[in-house]
């Protein structure tokens, strides 16, 4: 049987010219059928000290080791592997009570669908007559996001590999490293002189058909272009918004269009909505 190959936790990571901050000597073994790592002794990761102490810190920043295309693999698998066990739920208040908002054949808007946490929930509870047009400018995201899609129940998920703005351009992007030495995709922004060109598009433009009940729209502080861009759409059919909070507020813009606001405990969210028949469903969440 060949080895498993190993990883000497210390080295320099290749992408930034940083150590992992662990020292030298620590030899670990990477086991691809079972996504975890043991010690090149064999024992568990779990089994030593240190490791027992950070292991998550610790596979990250083995991670951080790989070629960037194993990594992303790696991301891939393991989304896909929480959607499966059914753990991939967002992890904020609103996701508690979409089912309140949306109805069965419902077209809903998700901007910045990352690796599809919203896309798959709003999936099913829109079933087989409604659809859920994913929006997600990082083409790497997009790869685990139709992953995630393929193990929807239903085939209504549309994925476009564009940024929605507020004008037909090509946007430069910038993805964040975090402290582990990983690119932290969820944090990709539109940036100045950023080095990934994405073609940005009004929403306005894609002439939707049908009416849209519902807008999640996480843009990491372009929300407003966002807004800007799918006005007529706003205008129109007056979807509930879940609009995350940056420093660059869409409220001014959104209460000038006839939309209230609110926002639950502990969200990094604002839920905008429009008319009494929404403003009663809102005050009973």
């Amino acid at each position: 049987m060949t080895a498993a190959p190993s990883l000497v936790i210390g080295k320099a990571n290749p992408k930034r010219g940083t150590g992992s901050g662990f020292g030298d000597g620590h030899r670990i073994r990477w086991a691809p059928d079972s996504l975890s790592l043991v010690l090149a002794s064999g024992r568990p990761a779990s089994g030593s000290g240190f490791l027992r102490r950070a292991p998550h810190m610790i596979l990250r920043r083995c991670a951080a080791l790989l070629p960037g295309g194993v990594q992303e693999e790696l991301r891939r698998l393991r989304f896909c592997r929480r959607a499966r066990r059914g753990n991939f739920s967002p992890n904020e208040p609103e996701a508690d009570i979409l089912y309140r908002i949306v109805s069965v054949g419902d077209w809903v808007l998700d901007v910045g669908a990352n690796v599809g946490q919203y896309t798959l929930l709003l999936s099913r509870l829109v079933g087989g007559a409604g659809r859920v047009l994913a929006i997600e400018p990082m083409a790497n995201t997009v790869a685990t996001l139709a992953a995630v899609a393929k193990l929807a129940t239903y085939r209504n998920i549309t994925i476009l590999n564009v940024a929605a703005s507020d004008r037909f351009a090509v946007a430069a992007f910038d993805v964040p490293i975090d402290d582990d030495g990983l690119d932290n995709y969820e944090r990709a922004r539109i940036a100045g002189r950023g080095p990934i060109p994405v073609l940005a598009v009004p929403l306005d433009a894609l002439q939707l058909p049908s009416p849209i009940a519902l807008a999640k729209i996480d843009a990491e502080g372009h929300e407003l272009p966002v807004l800007v861009g799918m006005r007529r759409t706003l205008e129109r059919d007056h979807p509930i918004l879940i609009v995350e909070e940056n420093e660059d507020s869409p409220s001014g813009f959104l209460v000038g269009l006839g939309y209230s606001a609110r926002r639950l405990v502990r969200s990094p969210n604002t839920i905008y909505y429009y008319g009494p028949a929404h403003a009663e469903l809102i005050a009973s969440l």
